[in-house]
């Protein structure tokens, strides 16, 4: 199941637990689609609870998606305890390279929160 818990400009922040089905990224998607279009890229938080599998069709809007916008989505921070997502989330930055993803556990949700919502500094025009 895939829930959006709070949407903010070009930030959306989900949660994802138990089975991930292809309906849950009919419901979600828009939502980022949406998002993309009106900010050019966006952030997200992702609270990862108890993944217990992805339908094959699930996996495969993903992947879409992911191919469709690997440059357009600037930051992504993953919050769970389960360490496989730390090498899921280097695999994840190696495939969409404009990404900055960080991990963080539940206990750091606050800190996952604010390092998202950090706008890097870029250089002016002058200098």
């Amino acid at each position: 199941m895939i829930d959006i818990i709070k949407r903010d400009e070009d930030i959306i922040e989900i949660a994802v637990d138990g089975k991930i089905l292809h309906d849950d990224y009919q419901r979600v998607l828009p939502e980022f689609e949406n998002i993309i279009a009106r900010h050019g890229s966006m952030r997200c938080l992702i609270e990862v609870g108890h993944i217990k599998g992805m339908q094959p069709k699930a996996v495969l809007d993903d992947l879409k998606f992911d191919i469709k916008h690997a440059k357009d989505i600037r930051r992504c921070a993953i919050v769970s305890d389960a360490n496989w997502h730390r090498w899921l989330t280097r695999l994840w930055g190696w495939f969409m390279p404009k990404c900055k993803v960080e991990t963080f556990k539940p206990e750091q949700r606050a800190e996952a929160a604010a390092w998202v919502r950090e706008v890097p500094v870029t250089q002016s025009a002058h200098g």
